[in-house]
């Protein structure tokens, strides 16, 4: 079988772990039952995820970045395992994925096994628009011995990874995979082992036009469950997805409720919710196995987080929809329950200067607890921590076996890096966090070259990589040209959403990216841009 088809990397050699011991609080809020904060790193870092081990200590993988010249940053993808529970001291970082440039993680992409080791999925850089589906396989808690790397689906092009470990500890990733112009596949991977290298299993369980999330999630019988959006304009047979007249698409807020473990019969699809730029679900069964998604809406006048509680397994009946917090702008949110089943949710609330939001404003992080299962009344909501100058927060959130909130999140600029919060209480009001003093610079070890090893795995047509050419840096004035090379392709496209998926954090003419003037460079640009360019239409919103 060729290397082309698979990768398994099995890191040779030991990796010289580097661990990092982190000075003690300057300041804690409360000597017992504060939240406490932690900046394991200062430098430039994006797309967290985090999980707890055994010990209830986080462990957080996220995209580490060294500036290569003025233009561009190299990438690493990070392991942090935290030597205690608030993050202070004992902790080791390693970086088992070294050359990460064009990498996607996302909140709900890591967990960690019974030993303490920890699993990760992401995507490389090979595809077309994202890349192809990677998982990564610890060899101990530390991930500095033993790691694998497999390529389970070779030649896909992947975004909205979310992952969990069945009963027997073996992944479970869903997924978005691009087979085509506007045609993604709902996917789902149940592998044989926990390392993913034999006897996996892969679902095609729908078939959109675009979507995102597949947020995922198992039942008590390890049966999968997915949340995702998708167009509403696509289920009435427009390839496009989007609307005839221009604008802004509703998005069906589907949940697939599959019927087995591999989703293969049986399967239900219920559309819970229809918004209009909806973005971003996040997915929790509370202990009836009933489904609970948190996610936001955007519109002209504002943005709003909502959640929408199913009434049974299924989500046939008695759908309850909470509206959590408005806003001029609203990030991504995470949410899990309580041992009540009561959520609880972070976000960050985006306060602009302008409007449409442009560069100036501050981001605030916040928990919200909610009172009871339907968030209805009553929620406690906590500012925690809060950046200058509109940068986003970002953040993954975990609970602790005492139902504290820990959570990872990212702060670009200066005094900014990976921050890990761990709540001294439920609703996090337990004293505004201090944060600890910075660790001495020391990069993460990176790991030998890997060597290549067969996996079986059925094999997929694959799908021709991408360039990792430098982006141009010239000028231009037509809408949609944000490579800034004269002419609007699904170069274009891929690029803005990557920059919507916070992958990249500059566009070389970022002022062409709002193609439909609607204040903010999100897919329906790209969507637009891929129609443009295969003569769907015959020109783009002025």
């Amino acid at each position: 079988m060729s290397n082309r088809l698979v990768l398994a990397a099995v890191l040779a050699g030991t990796v010289v772990l580097v661990a990092i011991s982190f000075w003690a609080l300057a300041e804690r809020t409360e000597a017992t039952g504060g939240n406490s904060l932690a900046n394991p790193d200062t430098g430039i870092v994006q797309l967290t995820t985090i999980a707890l081990d055994p010990s209830n200590n986080p462990v957080v993988a996220y995209q580490h970045g060294e500036p290569k010249d003025e233009f561009s940053v190299s990438w690493t993808v990070n392991v942090l395992h935290c030597g205690d529970q608030a993050c202070i001291s004992g902790n080791s970082l390693v970086a088992p994925v070294p050359d990460a440039d064009g990498f996607s993680l996302r909140p709900g992409s890591l967990a960690v096994d019974s030993s303490g080791n920890p699993i990760l999925a992401h995507a490389d850089n090979t595809g077309i628009i994202t890349g192809e589906l990677k998982l990564l396989y610890c060899g101990n808690p530390d991930c500095a011995l033993g790691n694998t790397i497999v390529s389970p689906d070779p030649g896909s092009d992947v975004t909205g990874i979310s992952l969990t470990l069945d009963a027997s500890g073996r992944p479970v990733i869903s997924y978005l995979d691009w087979v085509g112009l506007f045609h993604q596949s709902v996917k789902l991977l149940r592998c044989g082992n926990a390392s993913c290298m034999a006897n996996n299993v892969i679902s095609t369980v729908a078939e959109i036009t675009w979507g995102i999330g597949a947020a995922m999630t198992l039942d008590g019988s390890d049966y999968p469950v997915i949340a995702y959006l998708t167009p509403s304009q696509a289920a009435a047979g427009d390839p496009t997805g989007l609307p005839p007249t221009g604008g802004s698409p509703a998005m069906d807020l589907r949940i697939l409720r599959c019927g087995n473990e591999f989703c293969s019969s049986g399967n239900t699809f219920t559309t819970v919710a229809t918004e209009i730029n909806a973005d971003s679900p996040a997915l929790v069964l509370d202990s009836s196995d009933r489904p609970v998604v948190v996610y936001t809406q955007s519109a002209d006048d504002g943005a709003e987080l909502k959640l929408v509680r199913c009434g049974n397994p299924d989500c046939s009946s008695d759908i309850t929809v909470a509206s959590l917090a408005t806003d001029s702008q609203l990030d991504v949110g995470a949410l899990r329950l309580d041992a009540s089943d009561r959520p609880v949710v972070v976000f960050p609330q985006i306060n602009c200067v302008d409007s449409p939001c442009g560069s100036d404003g501050t981001s605030e992080l916040q928990v919200l607890h909610c009172s009871d299962p339907t968030c209805t009344s009553g929620n406690v909501t906590t500012t925690v921590d809060t950046a200058p100058d509109f940068e986003r927060f970002r953040p993954a959130l975990v609970l602790d076996s005492a139902d504290r909130p820990v959570i990872s999140y990212f702060v670009r600029g200066e005094g900014g890096g990976l921050f890990v919060l761990r709540c001294g209480n439920a609703d996090c009001s337990a004293g505004t966090p201090k944060t600890t003093p910075p660790p001495t610079s020391t990069d993460a070890p990176t790991a030998p070259p890997p060597t290549n090893t067969p996996v079986d795995t059925p094999t997929p047509t694959a799908m021709p990589p991408a360039t990792s050419t430098p982006l141009p840096t010239t000028s231009s004035s037509v809408s949609g040209d944000v490579s800034c090379d004269g002419t609007v392709d699904p170069v274009d496209a891929a690029l803005i959403l990557q920059f919507a998926a916070g992958l990249i954090d500059t566009l070389p003419c970022g002022g062409l990216a709002d193609v439909n003037e609607d204040g903010r460079t999100d897919p329906i640009d790209a969507s637009l841009i891929l129609q443009f360019a295969a003569g769907l239409i015959a020109e783009l919103p002025p």
